[in-house]
């Protein structure tokens, strides 16, 4: 994405499932995935508001100590 601003494109960057770690958010790119980044899924997402999104996330805090970094994917699998 750095490359294509560099180069004077605007682009969206789309992803499905798993395609967007957290972690990328503490790096240099993270005002291009903030500005540009959108994940599509036919999934619910971790952080939904709903009684089923809430136990999984619970069940997984439970299991590993920590909410998981990729949350659609967790959903997916």
């Amino acid at each position: 994405m750095r490359v294509a601003q560099a180069a004077g494109m605007e682009v969206p960057i789309m992803g499905g499932v798993s395609t967007l770690a957290t972690s990328l958010l503490a790096t240099s790119a993270a005002s291009a995935l903030t500005e540009h980044y959108t994940r599509l899924s036919g999934l619910g997402a971790l952080g939904a508001d709903t009684a089923a999104a809430r136990k999984l996330a619970a069940a997984w805090r439970d299991q590993y100590g920590k909410a998981p970094e990729a949350s659609s994917g967790v959903v997916h699998a």
